[in-house]
């Protein structure tokens, strides 16, 4: 005969797998953090059984999600904003995909050694804590309630410009700005001028 305790155990280990099936049913990014010890082991065990994908000890995916590799690395660097080519692909404003990731963070950030699957092609940039959220927008992603951080249109578009970016991509990226309904040129020009980049800027508006 099973006892009340093990009965206990067993309601509460399905219940927790009940409630991980159902958030499965919304999510397809698993997260471990803060997570409780029946819950870990369930999502262990779906890892096993080929249920779930482990990226890394704390992120496990659906088997059946169409991977984002640009949303689990800013999953992994948390503190990671895409920005520069990278921030410029992810716009659909250069058809030029971005091998090497370019990505900011604040002053005194390093790249961790651990996940170098994940860091060894990024690019950091560092700039000031109090600037670095200064015009940052999101990107959804088929899948997930997770969401891809990066810099706005303009923000990139003036940051190509300081970052040594090949004269076609920089050519491509202007003119198919400037001719999608998401054009605002005022609001360029105000993110030109607090960048220190007016002149430059307004020197290639003039070639349109």
């Amino acid at each position: 005969m099973v006892n009340s305790k093990s009965i206990e155990l067993l309601n509460k280990k399905i219940k927790t797998m009940d409630k991980v099936i159902d958030e499965m049913k919304n999510e397809s990014i698993i997260i471990m953090n803060g997570t409780s010890k029946e819950r870990k082991s369930i999502i262990k065990e779906l890892a096993k059984n080929k249920t779930l994908i482990k990226i890394t000890n704390q992120i496990y995916v659906d088997v059946n999600w169409s991977i984002n590799d640009f949303l689990l690395r800013q999953l992994i660097l948390k503190q990671g904003i895409y920005s520069g080519i990278t921030a410029l692909y992810l716009w659909n404003l250069t058809d030029e995909y971005p091998y090497r990731i370019h990505m900011t963070f604040k002053m005194g950030y390093r790249l961790p050694q651990s996940y170098s699957e994940w860091t060894e092609n990024v690019q950091a940039h560092q700039i000031k804590k109090n600037q670095l959220n200064d015009n940052t927008t999101f990107q959804s992603v088929e899948g997930t309630n997770y969401k891809i951080k990066l810099y706005n249109r303009e923000r990139t578009l003036v940051d190509i410009l300081k970052d040594p970016v090949e004269e076609n991509i920089v050519n491509v990226a202007y003119r198919r700005y400037l001719q999608s309904d998401a054009a605002d040129k005022n609001r360029l020009l105000e993110i030109a001028y607090s960048m220190g980049s007016l002149k430059k800027v307004k020197s290639r508006l003039e070639k349109y």
